[in-house]
């Protein structure tokens, strides 16, 4: 099991150039992902970059909201509230922010070899996660939350790990859980 820091991962810039994020894990392989989850501040509109073979899911941490123009696929909007927002990331899209900036969660995933899901959870005392066939990730929005092991995790941190996870706390979490679905 890791536990994930957002501010002790080093920003890079978007393939495009228009924006930073912060890679917190890439899986199964770092050297060769299936899945990548990233945390994101989008401070201005902007178009987003293209991604081909790639499915995306991305989810408001922070902010107001933004609107997604997904050519083919169509317009997306988020209200600020965690809601989840699916599209291919192999179409232009561009993003309208509603009132000022944004820090989402990006789940990115390779079409046809590999999935994700994302559910929004609220730990009120324990909470075990199962990993599926796969690994899971319980990213920390608000409160706190103890691993087994004794680690506190807070807002902005996670824990990622390929095994089951049982928490202990009282914190609201966005759970991702990845899998390969193909060799």
């Amino acid at each position: 099991m890791n536990v994930i820091r957002a501010e002790s991962v080093p920003p890079t810039p978007w393939p495009n150039g228009l924006g930073l994020t912060r890679q917190l894990l890439a899986y199964p392989d770092p050297g060769n992902p299936l899945c990548q989850v990233s945390v994101t501040e989008i401070t201005t509109d902007s178009a987003f970059s293209h991604f081909q073979g790639i499915d995306r899911i991305t989810v408001p941490l922070s902010g107001n909201g933004l609107t997604l123009d997904v050519a083919g696929f169509g317009r997306l909007v988020a209200d600020g509230t965690h809601t989840a927002l699916r599209y291919p990331g192999d179409q232009p899209t561009t993003c309208r922010l509603t009132d000022g900036p944004m820090r989402v969660l990006n789940v990115m995933t390779v079409r046809g070899r590999a999935a994700a899901e994302q559910t929004l959870e609220r730990l009120t005392t324990t909470l075990r996660l199962e990993n599926g066939d796969g690994a899971v990730l319980a990213w920390c929005l608000d409160g706190h939350m103890t691993t087994e092991d004794g680690r506190t995790i807070t807002a902005n941190e996670g824990v990622y790990a390929d095994t089951p996870v049982v928490l202990h706390g009282k914190a609201t979490l966005i759970v991702v859980r990845m899998r390969v679905t193909s060799a």
